[in-house]
Formats: C-alpha cells, sequence, structure tokens
C-alpha cells in the first residue's frame, strides 16, 4: 500500500483512532484540504496539498466495503469511521512534472476540457516559469523573440498589463509576470505544488489489483501516484558542467550560467575564452567594428537549427568589446590554478598564455541527458527517452527502424543526406536521442494501446509557444482515448518507423544544432504544427486566401479558436475536416 501522500496528518489520525466526519473534516482543512461527503454508501476522500488555497486536488473512493484500505462501516450522515488502522492512497487522475510554459499549458488545456479534472503539478522551484521562474532571472536576461511572438493564443501579452512594446525583447520579469497571470487566470496555479523535484518514476503494477499509472518519488521521499503523466520538463534543465583540470586549486567562483542570479555584481572587466569551433571561422571584418575579427559560421544557418543566437542585449554590447571592457580569447584552457586560467595558446614572451581573474562562468549550455529518471531503465527502449547504457535489443531495434527511416528520407530528400560536410561526427557523450511518436508520445506504449504518459516540451525551435499549444492538444486527445489519425495500436512497426523518421529527420535537417539529440525545427516547424492539426482533424490552413497563407508568417494569435475548436466549443471560422 503507497502511502497517501496528500493529508500526512489526515493520515495519521484516521490509523490512530477511529474519527468522525466532521473531525476528519476539521482535520483536512488544517492541512489545506477538503473532503467530501459519502458517495453511494461509499466514502470519498479528496485532500489537497497546494498550502491551504482550498482548491480539491483529488478525489479517492477509500470505502465501499470490506478489504485492505477500505471502510468496514459508514453510519449515518456523518460517515463514521469504524475500522482503525486505516491507510488511506490517494491516487491522482493526472499528475504533470513542470510548472513552466509547457506544464502551465497541458494544465490549462486539461481544465478547458474538464473544469473538475483531478489534476496536480509538481515542481522543484518556488514559483511558476520553469526557466522563467524568478530564481532563473538574473539582469538583463531577455527572450530571443519579439514581442508579440511569446504569449499564448488564448491570453494577449497586453502592452497595458506587461510594458512591453512592438519589436521590443520581452524581459525575464516580464516573462514571469504574465505566465503567472496566465497560471492566474486559467485557475492552475492553485493546483500547484512548488518546491516538489520529481526524482523517480515507477510503472506501476497494471496487473493485481488493477491499477496501472505511475509513481512518482519526490527528493523528500513522498510518493505520488497518478493513473496519468505528463513529463514537461523540457530539455533545458540540466546544465553541462565542465571539469576543469585543477579547479578545486582555483579557489575562486566557478558557477554556470543557470546560476548567474546568484552572483549579479560578477562581471566587471570580462575575458571570454572561448574553444576554436571548427564549425566557425574567422570573418575578415564586421560591419560596425572591422578591426574585431568576430567569428562567423562557416556554413550555412540551414543546419543549425536553433543553435544560433540573436544579439538582444539592450545597449549597444559590441561597444564594450571595442572598449575593452569584454575581452575575447579563442583558445582551450589547459588547467586552472590560483585564481588563474591556463590556456593552451601561444605562449607570450613571459610564458604561457594565463589570465588572473576572480571568477569562472562556464556558457557551456545544457546537457541532452534527460531530467528524470525511469525505474526500470530497461524501459528506455519502449519509452523513447535518452540512456547512455542501451540494451543490445534496443540498439537492434532501432537501427532496424532507422535504416528504414534513412531510405524514406533518402529518396524524398537526398541533397539533405549529401553535403557530409555539414554532418557532425557521433556524439561524444554516447547518449541516445529522444526518439517519441509525434514527438510526444512514447512508441512503445502507444503501439500496445497504453496512453498513460506523454512527453512535452523534448523539442526545440524558434515558435515554441505555437508548437507547445499543439502539443498540448494533441496530448489531451492521447490522454482521453480520443481517435488520431494515423495512430493504431496494432501497428508497432509504423509507430517506431515514425518516431525514427523524425528523430532522423531532426538529425539531418539540424546536424550543427541539437538534431542529434531531439527535435530541433526552425523551417520545419510549421509543418509539424500541421501534423499535429490533421492528427486532430482540423484545417491547417488558417489563413484567408492563397496568396496570404503562401506569404503571411504565423504567429500565436493565428492560431487563436484552434483550442475551442478542437475542444468542440465553438468553431470560430476555421474548416474542421
Amino acid at each position: 500500500m503507497h502511502p497517501m501522500t496528500r493529508s500526512p496528518t489526515l493520515k495519521r489520525s484516521l490509523a490512530a483512532d477511529p474519527t468522525s466526519w466532521n473531525d476528519a473534516c476539521n482535520i483536512a482543512a488544517k492541512d489545506g484540504g477538503i473532503l467530501f461527503d459519502k458517495d453511494a454508501g461509499a466514502l470519498h476522500v479528496a485532500v489537497e496539498r497546494v498550502d491551504g488555497t482550498g482548491g480539491v486536488a483529488d478525489s479517492q473512493l477509500v470505502g465501499s466495503g470490506g478489504g485492505h484500505g477500505c471502510i468496514s462501516d459508514l453510519k449515518g450522515s456523518s460517515g463514521f469511521v469504524e475500522q482503525s488502522g486505516l491507510e488511506v492512497e490517494a491516487t491522482i487522475d493526472i499528475l504533470i512534472i513542470g510548472a513552466g510554459p509547457t506544464g502551465l499549458c497541458a494544465a490549462k488545456t486539461i481544465l478547458q476540457h474538464d473544469a473538475n479534472a483531478d489534476l496536480v503539478l509538481i515542481d522543484g522551484r518556488a514559483t511558476v516559469g520553469g526557466v522563467w521562474a524568478i530564481e532563473q532571472l538574473y539582469p538583463n536576461l531577455r527572450t530571443n523573440n519579439l514581442f508579440t511572438s511569446m504569449d499564448f493564443s488564448d491570453l494577449p501579452m497586453e502592452t497595458a498589463r506587461f510594458g512591453v512594446c512592438d519589436g521590443q525583447h520581452i524581459s525575464g520579469e516580464q516573462m514571469h509576470a504574465y505566465l503567472n497571470a496566465y497560471a492566474e487566470h486559467f485557475d492552475v496555479s492553485r493546483r500547484i505544488r512548488f518546491n516538489a523535484k520529481a526524482t523517480k518514476i515507477s510503472r506501476r503494477d497494471s496487473e493485481g489489483e488493477g491499477k496501472g499509472g505511475w509513481d512518482v518519488e519526490l527528493d523528500s521521499g513522498e510518493i505520488l501516484s497518478c493513473r496519468k503523466l505528463i513529463a514537461a520538463t523540457g530539455v533545458l534543465n540540466k546544465p553541462k558542467l565542465p571539469h576543469l583540470e585543477g579547479q578545486d586549486e582555483f579557489d575562486g567562483t566557478i558557477q554556470h550560467t543557470n546560476e548567474l542570479r546568484l552572483r549579479p555584481e560578477l562581471g566587471v572587466l570580462v575575458t571570454h575564452a572561448a574553444r576554436p569551433d571548427p564549425s566557425m571561422a574567422r570573418a575578415p571584418h564586421h560591419a560596425a567594428y572591422p578591426d574585431l575579427h568576430l567569428p562567423s559560421p562557416k556554413l550555412n544557418p540551414f543546419w543549425y537549427g536553433t543553435s544560433s543566437g540573436v544579439l538582444n542585449y539592450g545597449t549597444d554590447f559590441l561597444a564594450l568589446l571595442k572598449s575593452g571592457q569584454v575581452r575575447v580569447r579563442r583558445a582551450d584552457i589547459s588547467h586552472l590554478s590560483n585564481h588563474t586560467v591556463h590556456l593552451v595558446d601561444e605562449p607570450t614572451s613571459s610564458g604561457p598564455a594565463k589570465l588572473a581573474v576572480d571568477a569562472i562562468i562556464t556558457a557551456t549550455g545544457y546537457s541532452s541527458q534527460r531530467a528524470l529518471t525511469f525505474s526500470p531503465s530497461s524501459l528506455a527502449a519502449d519509452l523513447g527517452i535518452p540512456t547512455t547504457s542501451p540494451s543490445s535489443e534496443s540498439i537492434a531495434l532501432w537501427s532496424r527502424f532507422n535504416a528504414v527511416a534513412d531510405s524514406h528520407i533518402t529518396a524524398l530528400f537526398p541533397s539533405l543526406i549529401s553535403p557530409a560536410a555539414v554532418h557532425t561526427p557521433a556524439k561524444l557523450d554516447k547518449t541516445t536521442p529522444w526518439r517519441l511518436y509525434r514527438g510526444i508520445a512514447p512508441p512503445g506504449l502507444a503501439a500496445a494501446g497504453d496512453r498513460s504518459l506523454v512527453f512535452l516540451g523534448m523539442f526545440s525551435n524558434i515558435a515554441n509557444i505555437t508548437r507547445i499549444e499543439m502539443q498540448c492538444l494533441w496530448a489531451l486527445a492521447y490522454l482521453t482515448g480520443a481517435k488520431l489519425a494515423h495512430l493504431h495500436a496494432s501497428d508497432k512497426e509504423g509507430v517506431f518507423c515514425e518516431a525514427a523518421t523524425l528523430q532522423r529527420w531532426a538529425q539531418y535537417r539540424a546536424p550543427r544544432g541539437h538534431g542529434a539529440s531531439y527535435p530541433d525545427l526552425v523551417f520545419d516547424q510549421l509543418p509539424y504544427c500541421d501534423v499535429l492539426l490533421h492528427d486532430l482533424g482540423l484545417a491547417t490552413r488558417g489563413k484567408k486566401g492563397a496568396l496570404r497563407e503562401l506569404l503571411e508568417p504565423y504567429s500565436p494569435v493565428g492560431y487563436k479558436g484552434v483550442v475551442e475548436e478542437c475542444l468542440g466549443k465553438e468553431k470560430n471560422g476555421r474548416e474542421v475536416k
């Protein structure tokens, strides 16, 4: 019997001493929960652990007769508990891991479908937003995207409310304020448990008692049980921390950019030591500062996916380079010593090249390894999740489907594979890539008709908000058992082949980006959204007229009404196929 994770006080009280219904209600209220009256001769318990906000997070039948964990006798309207030593097990219908943009949108979409859904979100941080949580922000952090491409279609980011104007990069503080408002507007906030980090996920036994679902262990040791699980942690949550020889002797600050908020005073005089990249060449000049010799890509941006940057600094950043406040050294780091960085570079007249520094900020990106641990590890192949130790059976399985996918892609787009010079060597960390059906569903479970788990946001593209909305709609249909075009539980080969094809397409399409690890789409992001809409039976052409469809870009506002259309609430002028 799993421990009741909703209300420890209620569990202890019921186990220690039979209690009246009214007394139990008082206990639950103190714990931030609510108890429902008996229903059809059975006692239902719904207890919330969301800081006493009064919302209902779970409704669990705990008494319908005899047996383990049941209430043997209910007397009158009070629902008097006669059985002592009772253990009440709370199973959440839908558990969402992550309260960033993806997790919030998933919760909102589910609640639009069913306002009474038994839904809980958990997040290891203390505030909403994921990468835009308050504790993740630092001065001058801004989006790469311009306003208005970062708001959801059904809640505009209004200038008067959030202080952002057309043509501006949105600040971290504005993004957090918007996402907080989004969670409040759609009644998601009260369903979030903060400072609750998932550490291990296990498959529940689907036999015996016929429960199925998932157990999610938190860093506190608490276990949450659920019937449906949405993993919305994204792919940029595990900082990639380099090991630098001699770092124990450095005697200064070494931290990842992920932690910049902790030391905002750093960076008065900055020297940027960058590893030479074979994909980058020194440009002979720059239009604004011809003597800086800034690096530029050797290859066309077509091959880089989202692995590119946008100069969104509020003032003239290049002027900092010109003045010498920021200096660039393109060299590997040999080792560290006391407040000194030793470079692999041409020695100077005073000896080997070295830099005297107080702090090192590692802008080394994020690991492609997943943030969530699934047990047993043998689930990796069926779930399509990254692993550093694939079994021989898994290697053989995916090799077979990769060959089919490569053949299909080659036949359609031979020029995509032929320029061998653009393709990167095998990944150094030997982590297998994400391989999900439609970039969302675990192929092994989908092929078996098990729709209890989805991964949202294991993806990278420029129009993230629109893709998040489309993925959440698709996931809702999938989790609720709705019909999806092309997905047939009996077609295991087809499900695995599609998962392999998306992964191989991304790898060929963005070899200099993240395509070898997870879908990394730029020019392909609109067709991807079209695929999801087609699966849902919705029209993929939202513009009025062929010319506008061809020339006008799509933005979140272009999808306004598609959520209601999909949920059957209104048509809003879009044709339903």
